[in-house]
């Protein structure tokens, strides 16, 4: 053990950039948790016993729009006579 070299573990070295990340990732957590508290007059309000069933609507319209021709696609998750999810692309 005399003549032993200590070698470096590479873990070890890369626990910084662990800390950079997440210190970005707390930075952006708490972004998102200051815009939701400043929109918290907006809402879904769900009804208990109304439609507990889950309906989807969708739509597509191909090529559609003359000037650029497009697509737009888009769906609504309804759950509780409450949107839970939607998307609408161009």
């Amino acid at each position: 053990m005399d003549r032993s070299n200590p070698i470096h573990n590479p873990i070890v070295l890369g626990l910084g950039t662990w800390k950079i990340l997440l210190s970005f990732h707390l930075q952006a957590a708490k972004r998102v948790l200051r815009f939701l508290k400043g929109r918290t007059y907006y809402g879904v309000f769900y009804k208990n016993g109304e439609d507990e069933e889950l309906t989807t609507y969708t739509d597509i319209d191909y090529a559609g729009d003359l000037e650029d021709r497009r697509s737009t696609s888009g769906y609504v998750f309804k759950m509780c006579s409450g949107t839970t999810s939607w998307s609408s692309r161009k």
